[in-house]
């Protein structure tokens, strides 16, 4: 269930002005979809970041509601189980980590602290911040005091327990080891009354099956009773804003790249003569079209040398990750193709699904156009943004390759020095906030992050242009 917060949905460091009015619009734009989907999306947006931990915030999140249910618990805090397990690992994306090699270590809370500070203030998830923030507060020897909720204790047991959990065991055998790791957190002081309940729960042969069962997920929707929200203007921008700040934020290369393609799209949508409740959603999907890059590690996606073929089709998978991701929300399909086609060409050369134009829809085509001009026109750690008329010309170019569509192209040229102005004026409000999470993670001393993670080798006047996979 939602958890009730306030109707402030911007995190405290992004100005309003650069972006949709969205009080007005929340009586206007408010599809109806399932809370466990968002959360879901999230979910699996992880499981792209870490492939070889797959499922694990499911399995997490599964046996923290099951745990609970055996407590007794009210339907609240089973909810807080359920979707706080299902985030609870969101700050190892701001550890320093490619995709690839993160290690979560169920015996640091520095991830747990920096995903607090990632939520406190989301309009969605803030509630659920505190638990997320304690879900590794148990030690050796140390009593767990009331001020930790009881919802991050339960967590805390339900995620040391699963790296044990193996296809390799068969029940028996797994439930053994289970056994062991149980009875050596109770010697060290794990409340008995937690451990009592997993030790019932791994006699029960449907936990064991569920948790192993690939289609977990839909096991667990199926356990919580359906909780539609209406996905306002102002809790979609806030989802989108969040789910921007998964990708952008784990690398400092990127770290505006989703606030400028937004401004940039919503300008050109609004000469175009689109309407308020089709600029919320240009707003959002220029947000949300390159969350699909969680699945890049964070060595390609920093790589200012030219990429290799491997590491360009890797890059180029990014879309299809959007696509994947967003998927599992009913109810946003219009953003989500919008999101899903933004490196299609009207040529039919695009990728991934090489698509023709006529298939492609207007917004889809201002997203591409959007995410062009940002690419182009920003400053990155390793280089300059292109100037005006380097700019002009290679849009010139890929309008006579048939690449781009042509009248949003031109809306864009006729109205460069503004637009461009706008676009910069929402980097810099979202460099702020970048700068200002950074800063916060580094004053509470929660390990290496994003902005100090890999020096920049600054490139020469005659290498400094944007790459191919860049545009």
């Amino acid at each position: 269930m939602l958890v009730a917060r306030s109707q402030t949905i911007f995190h405290t460091h992004i100005h309003k002005s650069y972006y949709l009015d969205v009080d007005h619009m929340n009586q206007t734009f408010a599809p109806k979809v399932d809370f466990f989907d968002v959360v879901q999306s999230i979910s699996k947006a992880l499981d792209y970041a870490f492939p070889h931990i797959v499922s694990h915030h499911v399995r997490v999140a599964y046996a923290s509601l099951r745990i609970s249910r055996y407590l007794r618990y009210d339907r609240q805090a089973e909810a807080n189980c359920l979707i706080a397990g299902m985030l609870h690992d969101i700050g190892v994306l701001y550890e320093g980590h490619s995709g690839e090699d993160a290690q979560i270590d169920t015996g640091d809370d520095c991830h747990a602290r920096i995903g607090y500070h990632l939520l406190k203030e989301d309009a969605i998830f803030g509630a659920y911040a505190p638990i997320i923030r304690d879900h590794h507060s148990f030690q050796a020897g140390v009593t767990l005091t009331e001020h930790i909720p009881i919802e991050a204790q339960i967590i805390n047991l339900a995620d040391m327990i699963d790296p044990l959990i193996s296809d390799d065991l068969d029940m028996v055998e797994q439930r053994a080891v289970v056994k062991n790791k149980l009875e050596a957190l109770l010697a060290e002081g794990f409340p008995p009354y937690m451990i009592r309940a997993y030790k019932r729960l791994i006699l029960q042969d449907d936990f064991w099956l569920d948790l192993r069962a690939s289609d977990l997920p839909v096991i667990l929707k199926q356990q919580v009773k359906r909780f539609e929200i209406e996905f306002n203007a102002g809790l979609l921008v806030a989802y989108a804003q969040l789910m921007a700040h998964l990708v952008d934020f784990k690398s400092r290369f990127t770290s505006t790249h989703s606030s400028g393609v937004a401004a940039t799209a919503e300008y050109v949508a609004r000469i175009i003569g689109f309407s308020e409740v089709e600029c919320i959603e240009i707003q959002a999907a220029g947000l949300l079209h390159d969350v699909g890059k969680i699945a890049i590690p964070n060595t390609i996606l920093e790589k200012a040398d030219k990429l290799t073929a491997e590491e360009f089709e890797r890059v180029k998978a990014h879309a299809y990750y959007t696509n994947k991701i967003l998927d599992v929300i009913q109810g946003i399909d219009r953003i989500k193709t919008f999101c899903a086609y933004h490196h299609e060409k009207l040529n039919a050369c695009g990728y991934p699904y090489s698509i023709p134009g006529a298939q492609i829809p207007l917004i889809g085509r201002i997203i591409s156009v959007a995410d062009i001009f940002t690419a182009l026109t920003e400053d990155r750690p390793y280089r300059k943004g292109m100037d005006e008329a380097s700019v002009r010309s290679i849009f010139c170019d890929m309008v006579e390759r048939g690449e781009l569509d042509n009248r949003v192209t031109r809306v864009l040229m006729e109205n460069y020095p503004a637009i461009n102005h706008y676009r910069e004026m929402a980097q810099q409000q979202a460099r702020e906030g970048y700068t200002a999470f950074i800063n916060r993670i580094q004053e509470n001393q929660l390990g290496p992050t994003g902005m100090d993670r890999i020096p920049a080798r600054l490139m020469s006047d005659t290498e400094a242009k944007p790459t191919v996979w860049e545009m």
